[in-house]
């Protein structure tokens, strides 16, 4: 191999390293912002396990209007028949 194209395998070389050295890098940023992301979503999780209603909590309101319009309906009744 003479001088130059051994020149040119070093450029080369050194070229590769420092873009493996900026492709490193860029990968570190991007990294840290997904674990930023990650971190996001983890509390955006934890809240919304506190907003939504279960399948129990759904059940329980369920009978509580039920409860609600049978006591409307005994109210509304006994006022109709007793209430003149």
């Amino acid at each position: 191999m003479n001088f130059q194209a051994r020149a040119w395998s070093n450029s080369c070389h050194n070229f590769r390293q420092g873009q493996l050295k900026v492709d490193v890098a860029q990968l570190r940023e991007d990294v840290g912002s997904m674990k930023e992301d990650v971190t996001g979503i983890k509390k955006w999780i934890e809240s919304a396990d506190r907003i939504y209603a279960t399948k129990e909590d759904l059940h329980k309101q369920t009978w509580r209007i039920y409860g609600a319009m049978a006591s409307l309906t005994a109210a509304v009744f006994f006022i109709a028949r007793y209430v003149h």
